[in-house]
């Protein structure tokens, strides 16, 4: 499993590309110009990311780390504004319809995923967005309270395979974690009833304060927890 941040602009504005602590810039509207040029005007103002998740989770800690680093390149703000909920596609249409030609999104997995789950979306990913970058890249924790939780991944399994659905939270429908769930739970044939939540932080405070025994999601978020031994690891996926 994989955790990929990937900012992009609709097709309308600029392309921010970010790698190492460069920048690099289009001006010209995807349709119009095949191949991007550098344009060495942008930005001209406060540059506005957006973020579909709620705060504390990997993607926000993530953002908030990157925006300090592109403001020192490119001499301009770079605004943090998170926008959970809807399984991103809010947070993607805004983006998408934005007109300033300064916003940009950071995305995850539902963002590819997404146009397999849903019929019909607000926007086109294909035409409506250029890719920045690719910036974290990591696996999947199962991870289970460390008072009440599983005592290891063979009893997870075993109150997976009971008559009532074990409830597994995720971060959201569409993201890794949901799909890890679903992925394990169609390969071994498990009964579990995904429980998504506006992002990973809310999301682990139900899991903490043991409403639900099982969740899915990457190290960023888990990691510290396991640490000082509020969760436990049960399995990786990387």
């Amino acid at each position: 499993m994989s955790h990929v941040l990937l900012p992009a602009f609709s097709r309308r504005h600029a392309l921010l590309g970010l790698a190492s602590a460069t920048a690099a810039m289009v001006g010209a509207p995807l349709a119009a110009q095949p191949q991007p040029v550098l344009d060495k005007t942008w930005p001209r103002q406060a540059v506005r990311l957006v973020v579909p998740f709620a705060a504390g989770g990997s993607t926000s800690v993530a953002a908030n780390t990157l925006a300090a680093d592109i403001s020192r390149v490119l001499g301009q703000a770079v605004n943090v504004e998170l926008m959970p909920g809807n399984a991103t596609i809010t947070a993607t249409d805004m983006v998408a319809k934005s007109t300033d030609g300064h916003t940009v999104l950071m995305v995850t997995a539902p963002y590819v995923i997404n146009p397999s789950l849903y019929a019909k979306l607000p926007y086109d990913n294909f035409k409506d967005f250029l890719p920045a970058s690719l910036l974290l890249r990591n696996g999947m924790v199962l991870v289970t309270p460390t008072e009440g939780g599983f005592k290891d991944f063979k009893e997870f399994l075993a109150a997976a395979k009971g008559t009532e659905p074990l409830r597994v939270a995720n971060a959201g429908n569409g993201g890794m974690g949901h799909m890890a769930g679903e992925l394990l739970a169609a390969d071994l044939k498990l009964n579990i009833a995904p429980v998504p939540h506006r992002g990973a932080a809310p999301a682990l405070n139900e899991l903490l304060a043991g409403r639900i025994k099982a969740m899915f999601d990457n190290p960023g978020t888990t990691l510290q927890l396991i640490r000082e031994g509020k969760l436990k690891a049960l399995a990786y996926s990387g």
